[in-house]
């Protein structure tokens, strides 16, 4: 027996993530695992189990605020050449050739009648209550465009962001999709699809459209005796007549002297094409962005330069490293423990061991005479105390004269979202732009 989660109850799932932060829960995506993978450092899949969980929060380097969150959807950029698909109800996920595009000018087009052959013209008309159909036969409806400031944090070569604007906006680009949100239809018809073309139609046959909505009218065309397609009528409003007040709706073929011929309609989203861009576009995939630039923060700086990560993870109410019982509610954290030594580190560089008595741990920076660590289960969590430090060789590194958390405790938050990378160093001039995306 067959069962499936319905992209409705997905994008609830997302709805509520959405909700959550801020409200009841604190989201930072966060970096880690400064020590090599393996020999040759190849990066492993990320496994879903508890061990490998624990193991990426304990080397947890640094945190940002994950707040800066959007719906998204794979990138489809317009090409000429390119042959795209109508919109159908009855699709699951993407077909391979997709039915929605954005342009060079960031706007965002869903297409809704496809003659079948390549686009050559590029839609450019941003209607707010009208289809249009280009010269090479295709039919679009302008949904919104992206804005300069979610281009900048969400916009990729692989995604891009779907957003429904609820409210009115000064920002003309928000205001525009507002308005085109107001101005949808509920219960339109977005098109019909010939299932069985038939045969013998020597005259046209006529095509009726029955269901509980009214105003969609349609023609078919035949091609040796098969029809070869069905399109709704034009319109002198909106290019065809989608009619309105539809949720279930049916088409017969009767006349035309053939036999054999059969078709179904495609209803737009319950609310009509533009209400809710992440309906039109099926979005179940949420996108997290935040941008670390150089050491972040003040004073030995929250993100860790000319040290390198291998690991980004979403996570959720992470707690104070100095009172374990209370929330981390700041912007930016540093993970692992902080050794201050009574002089300057000695005979020690990034990601060797240090140890102190039966206590060891891997170091994340060397800022003078303080030492950053953390540990993991290859050295034990022996905590450190104050005395001799030496490195892996015995050699002196210095004397520990304070033992610190940094601002996260250690494996006491959730992880939603774990990658595995190649080896990334930050250095003090750059920026990194982390993306995360969560799939239902």
């Amino acid at each position: 027996m067959g069962a499936t989660l319905t992209d409705t109850f997905k994008k609830k799932i997302l709805l509520d993530l959405d909700s959550d932060i801020g409200s009841n829960g604190n989201y930072y995506i966060g970096i880690g695992r400064s020590e090599q993978w393996n020999a040759t450092d190849a990066v492993p899949d990320a496994t879903n189990n508890i061990r490998d969980v624990r193991v990426a929060s304990l080397g947890l380097q640094s945190i940002k605020s994950a707040e800066d969150r959007t719906f998204t959807v794979p990138r489809n950029n317009w090409a000429s050449g390119t042959t795209y698909s109508a919109y159908d109800d009855y699709i699951v996920g993407y077909p391979s050739n997709k039915y929605y595009v954005i342009t060079e000018d960031n706007r965002v087009y869903v297409c809704l009648e496809a003659p079948g052959t390549a686009s050559t013209v590029k839609p450019n008309e941003t209607y707010i209550n009208e289809a249009f159909k280009t010269s090479d036969g295709y039919v679009w409806k302008y949904l919104y465009s992206v804005t300069a400031s979610n281009a900048s944090k969400y916009l990729s070569a692989n995604f891009m962001p779907v957003h429904h604007q609820t409210a009115a906006s000064g920002d003309a680009t928000l205001q525009q999709q507002k308005n085109i949100s107001d101005a949808a239809v509920a219960g339109q018809i977005s098109g019909i699809a010939v299932d069985n073309g038939g045969s013998g139609y020597t005259g046209t046959p006529t095509i009726t459209i029955t269901g509980n909505g009214v105003g969609a009218t349609a023609t078919a065309s035949t091609d040796g005796g098969v029809i070869t397609a069905i399109n709704l009528d034009s319109s002198a409003d909106s290019c065809r007549t989608f009619g309105r007040g539809y949720t279930m709706a049916g088409v017969t073929i009767t006349g035309g002297s053939g036999s054999g011929a059969s078709a179904r309609v495609k209803l737009a989203p319950r609310l009509g094409h533009g209400y809710d861009p992440r309906d039109d576009l099926k979005s179940t995939q949420m996108m997290f962005n935040t941008k670390p630039a150089g050491a972040e923060g003040n004073g030995h700086g929250k993100f860790i330069v000319g040290q390198d990560f291998r690991q980004v993870m979403l996570l959720r109410n992470p707690y104070q490293g100095a009172d374990s019982s209370a929330l981390f509610t700041q912007s930016l954290g540093r993970a692992g423990t902080k050794l201050t030594l009574n002089a300057s580190a000695n005979n020690v560089s990034l990601d060797e061991v240090v140890v102190k008595g039966s206590a060891r741990g891997i170091v994340d920076q060397i800022d003078s005479s303080r030492l950053f660590i953390h540990q993991n289960d290859s050295t034990g969590y022996t905590a450190f105390t104050a005395g001799a430090l030496v490195d892996s060789a015995g050699n002196s590194v210095g004397t520990i004269s304070a033992v610190s958390n940094m601002d996260v405790f250690p494996n006491k938050f959730d992880i939603y979202y774990l990658e595995n990378r190649a080896a990334v160093t930050r250095a003090a001039d750059q920026t990194e732009d982390i993306k995360v995306v969560i799939s239902i």
